[in-house]
């Protein structure tokens, strides 16, 4: 791509232009008129979420092969031919580091992905070095430096720039030329369907709805409380992520995971005693303090209905040794497939699985797709020499 004239940019207002382009490709990549060189479509989008719980979608950059499209979401709509687009897996939807992408998508247009090839990925498996940023992989595999300028820019504002666009361009003009190079070193590796797996199980969780009644217990700090503190702590959470919702803000304009803990804690009577907690904003206590106070007076203190305290880590002796025997199996799994052991389970993800089987805690995500398929009969042994927690 480095080596060819730069395609057209053209800019979409309208949704019956953008649903003949959708229709355009869904005829170009038919069973019957295969005329694509590559049966893919370049994609990313651009979007805010600095100061509201879900994102504003504000662009969607396409390329084709051929053109590059920016469609302006503020003022297109969704078409169901570029859902029909997302989810026919025969066509493959390069993108890089998308796991906000697909949330984008998903929560603003209801589109769900088949088909995906992530170039992050992708890198990672092939080369071992994860978590690599787009301009820094295109400028390993195509020789091009990407001009990083509009990184932080206001993708709400309009008109756009043509700095603007041009740098939502070329988000998605170099991802045909990452896919060419990486594609057929995929195809050859041990794990290529571990890749694929990991492709899949992204889109999959682009759809995972928060769980109130369990993620309360991952907060920050949370493992300061004791049961019956964390009753409240649980009721209190709720609140918050409720009201983030829907209002559209951040949990945090709201109040912190640690702020909300101390509420828990001291349990105050009074909006003087809730300023009194370090760190809240006055904001908070002007909009929520009788929200807050009305939930701790309403609040039950009967023992039948307090919570299992959360196990500080720093208490469990056998966490460490268990972690470190976990960690053994991961890299000689990572031998076996050729991999980085990272990409297999990171040492925050070994420590979460550990954890998870000593206090009877949740596991990670990932611990329910091919990881845990992978690792569990080798686990298995180990755990059996750590008894859970009661």
């Amino acid at each position: 791509m480095n080596n060819l004239r730069k395609p057209p940019i053209i800019w979409i207002k309208s949704s019956d232009e953008f649903e003949r382009v959708c229709s355009r490709w869904l005829e170009q990549f038919s069973t019957e008129n295969k005329q694509a060189e590559i049966n893919a479509l370049a994609i990313d989008t651009e979007f805010e979420r600095r100061t509201s719980y879900f994102p504003n979608f504000a662009l969607l950059q396409i390329f084709d092969g051929k053109e590059v499209f920016v469609i302006d979401t503020l003022e297109v709509g969704c078409p169901k031919s570029f859902k029909q687009i997302c989810g026919d897996g025969s066509i493959t939807k390069v993108m890089h580091a998308c796991k906000e992408d697909l949330e984008v998508l998903n929560y603003s247009w209801g589109c769900s992905i088949q088909g995906l090839f992530d170039t992050q990925v992708a890198y990672a498996f092939v080369s071992g070095e994860s978590s690599i940023g787009y301009a820094a992989l295109v400028e390993k595999c195509c020789g091009v430096l990407l001009d990083k300028e509009e990184t932080q820019s206001d993708w709400l504002a309009r008109p756009l720039s043509e700095k603007q666009i041009e740098y939502a361009a070329n988000d998605v003009l170099y991802l045909y030329s990452l896919f060419g190079h990486l594609e057929p070193e995929i195809h050859s590796l041990k794990s290529r369907e571990l890749f694929e797996t990991e492709c899949i199980e992204l889109c999959k969780q682009a759809n995972n709805q928060p769980n109130f009644d369990k993620d309360y217990r991952q907060a920050k700090d949370v493992n300061r409380l004791n049961g019956k503190q964390l009753a409240l702590f649980k009721t209190l959470y709720r609140w918050r992520e409720e009201t983030a919702i829907n209002q559209n803000r951040t949990r945090n304009h709201i109040i912190r995971d640690h702020q909300l803990v101390e509420v828990a804690r001291v349990r105050p009577d009074s909006k003087a005693r809730l300023k009194s907690i370090e760190g809240i904003h006055p904001r908070s206590i002007r909009k929520y303090s009788e929200d807050i106070l009305q939930i701790i007076e309403a609040h039950p203190e009967k023992p039948e209905q307090f919570e299992k305290p959360v196990i500080n880590p720093r208490d469990i002796k056998q966490l460490k040794p268990l972690i470190n025997q976990l960690a053994k199996i991961v890299e000689q799994k990572a031998k076996e497939l050729e991999v980085n052991p990272g990409l297999i389970a990171s040492k925050r993800i070994i420590k979460k699985i550990a954890l998870a089987w000593i206090t009877n805690e949740e596991y990670p995500t990932q611990w329910n797709g091919w990881r845990g398929k992978l690792l569990s009969p080798e686990f298995a042994p180990i755990f059996s020499q750590f008894k859970p927690i009661d």
